[in-house]
């Protein structure tokens, strides 16, 4: 879903291990949703929710993309990463490979 700059898609948090149902090691309760949210600056984004009080899930990884994981009040796992161009690591290729 696109809202002006800003991006926004629903996940089922049973399919990430990270963010997923307890027997899967996450936290996440089965048929939860987990929103996912893109941000311009991923680190400040990070800073700024560390200082609010945010409860931080897990920190920032690359796993094809940028992106970590807070809860909010209530308990629900939200996923913010790192909008642009760049997702993952980029890979030097030879002109026409």
């Amino acid at each position: 879903m696109r809202d002006g700059p800003s991006s926004q898609a629903l996940a089922d948090p049973t399919l990430d291990p990270d963010i997923g149902a307890p027997s899967r090691g996450g936290t996440a309760t089965p048929g939860s949703d987990s929103p996912f949210v893109y941000v311009d600056d991923l680190d400040a984004h990070l800073l700024h929710a560390e200082a609010a009080g945010a409860t931080i899930v897990s920190p920032i990884t690359e796993h094809g993309f940028r992106s970590y994981v807070a809860a909010d009040g209530e308990g629900r796992n939200w996923v913010f990463a790192q909008a642009g161009t760049r997702i993952g690591r980029e890979i030097g290729r030879e002109p026409g490979r």
